[in-house]
């Protein structure tokens, strides 16, 4: 009995440890709870836990933008963007494309940390998955603000630059994105759309084209080269004319400095803002022998400013170049009209900011700014007070009911500074007045307008940079009569008419009119053809260093 009840205990210890057996089997050979997950659900796990550890968050030796990471994330309820259980998906392929690509939009692939994204790229790890899809996105805000707004703050390189750059909200932005359409589109929505930054970005293809073929030939210094002429230096200049398209009739050995390879000079010179007489000088030549590398930062730097730049300037819009000495008006993204102007001389810039044309003055009243008071009137009072009397001015002590003339010859100007001045000065209308017959007024605080000027024969010098920041306009009369037409009663007749009468009149426009004041260094007309213009305000020379990009 007591062996039966022994071998019945045995058995029943036998099935108690094989249903042990089973089980624990079961266990081993059952998945964990994470392995049983989707990898990106895993990382959502992971990117939640990362995002919101009050620890800084950094991946691969880049300091992440945390907060806007959580605010992303968090709306996202912790889902990958650019990951899943794959690997990177069609977005994250798309997007280091754009990145690797970024140099076609004068911006520097380096700065996208390309080689770290190359690092966890292959991984299938969900913890290296996660350290990717934060590296994209954080590149994402990155790229984003740059296309947009440029990878410079304008203000510190420019303290004349007083357009107000528009800001993006790269988090609202990628969750808006529609995430089935390919993700570059998208970005290239962020890019300027100006007709002027789509054609620079076509150059610099051109001329990176050019650069990897070796470039063009340096022209040295030597004797004036004139039509007719044979010289040594004519089949390089041939060469260096064609590669830069000025010249289409293909290189040749001979040395006559013929009309067709003339007339190619006077292109290149114009293009330059070189006094054009197909003539190849030392200017000339300089300006030829410049690298087509510094050519190529010159464009890389003007693409910068235009993403400075409003991006809606209107339908109808004044634009006036400051660095290229020009003035357009602009009808639906086409020139309607276009003149020469004189821009501030380098000691007296003209800033770059934007207001609305309100008025058309005739016969103008001269306020003199206070900067020219103390600077230039003053200094001459002191040697001469008669210099007032002589220039048809005006010397003012108060102001309004209390304005009173004063005799500038009563007057001890030796006593006065720039810190003590107690008079304003006001030169009526009147054939000596430097604003000349017409004034084009658009509110700012620059003092800054539109003007006529007594001094027509400074139009015909390449580089007009002569007055104390004001714009001087070559045709004034065609101006004022375009900015008026939308009154009928307003013909070049009359304008002309109300002129010769000598008294000051305003006249209000019917709409106002947007002006924009830019400083381009590098400009595409609508035919293809680029101008580098010299550097008159020093302004290249420090964007370029905050670019990274050698100034040579």
């Amino acid at each position: 009995m007591a062996q039966h009840y022994l071998t019945y205990l045995g058995r029943k210890r036998l099935q108690q440890l094989a249903l042990i057996s089973i089980a624990v089997l079961a266990i081993l050979l059952t998945p964990s709870s994470t392995q049983r997950a989707p990898v990106s659900e895993t990382i959502g796990h992971i990117l939640s836990y990362r995002i919101n550890t009050p620890v800084e968050l950094e991946v691969a030796g880049r300091k992440l933008s945390q907060l806007k990471l959580r605010q992303l994330y968090a709306r996202h309820d912790y889902r990958p963007i650019w990951v899943n259980d794959s690997g990177p998906n069609l977005n994250a392929t798309s997007f280091r494309r754009c990145l690797k690509n970024s140099a076609r939009e004068g911006l520097n692939p380096n700065d996208y940390r390309l080689t770290e994204l190359e690092k966890y790229w292959k991984s299938r790890t969900p913890e290296h998955l996660t350290r990717l899809e934060l590296l994209l996105t954080d590149i994402y805000f990155e790229y984003a603000s740059h296309m947009h707004g440029g990878r410079v703050v304008p203000q510190a390189v420019d303290k004349d630059w007083f357009l107000t750059r528009e800001e993006i909200d790269p988090v609202d932005l990628l969750q808006k994105a529609d995430m089935d359409e390919v993700l570059c589109h998208t970005i290239f929505q962020l890019r300027p759309q100006h007709p002027q930054y789509q054609r620079l970005r076509s150059k610099l293809a051109l001329y990176r084209e050019i650069e990897a073929s070796g470039g063009w030939p340096f022209i040295a210094q030597g004797e004036l080269i004139k039509p007719g002429m044979e010289h040594e230096q004519v089949p390089l200049i041939r060469k260096r004319l064609s590669i830069s398209g000025d010249y289409e009739n293909g290189e040749s050995d001979s040395l006559v400095f013929d009309e067709p390879l003339s007339e190619a000079v006077k292109r290149f010179q114009i293009r330059h803002g070189i006094y054009t007489d197909g003539m190849v000088g030392n200017e000339t030549r300089e300006a030829m022998s410049i690298p087509v590398v510094k050519r190529i930062a010159q464009i890389i730097v003007n693409l910068e400013r235009w993403r400075w730049v409003p991006r809606k300037l209107g339908f109808r819009y004044i634009v006036v170049n400051a660095a290229g000495y020009e003035l357009e008006v602009v009808e639906d993204e086409q020139p309607v009209l276009d003149m020469r102007v004189v821009v501030g001389k380098r000691e007296r810039p003209t800033p770059v900011f934007n207001s609305d044309l309100m008025f058309v003055d005739m016969n103008p009243i001269w306020n003199v700014p206070r900067t020219i008071a103390v600077e230039d009137i003053l200094p001459r009072l002191k040697r001469d007070p008669g210099y007032a009397q002589k220039q048809g001015i005006e010397v003012l002590r108060g102001w309004g009911e209390n304005e009173k003339k004063v005799n500038p010859y009563q007057i001890d100007w030796s006593w006065y500074n720039e810190k003590h001045l107690p008079f304003h000065f006001r030169q009526p209308p009147g054939p000596d007045n430097p604003l000349g017959r017409v004034r084009f007024l658009f509110p700012n605080s620059h003092d800054i307008y539109l003007h006529d000027t007594n001094h027509q024969e400074l139009f015909a010098n390449p580089e007009r940079n002569f007055s104390s920041g004001c714009i001087r306009v070559q045709r004034p009369l065609t101006l004022a009569r375009y900015l008026l037409k939308d009154d009928t009663t307003w013909t070049l007749d009359k304008i002309v008419r109300q002129i010769n009468t000598g008294d000051y009149r305003r006249v209000q426009l019917g709409r106002t009119l947007p002006v924009y004041i830019l400083y381009m260094t590098a400009w595409v007309d609508e035919d293809g053809a680029i101008s580098f213009y010299k550097d008159a305000y020093g302004r290249d020379r420090e964007l370029l260093y905050e670019l990274g990009i050698p100034t040579y």
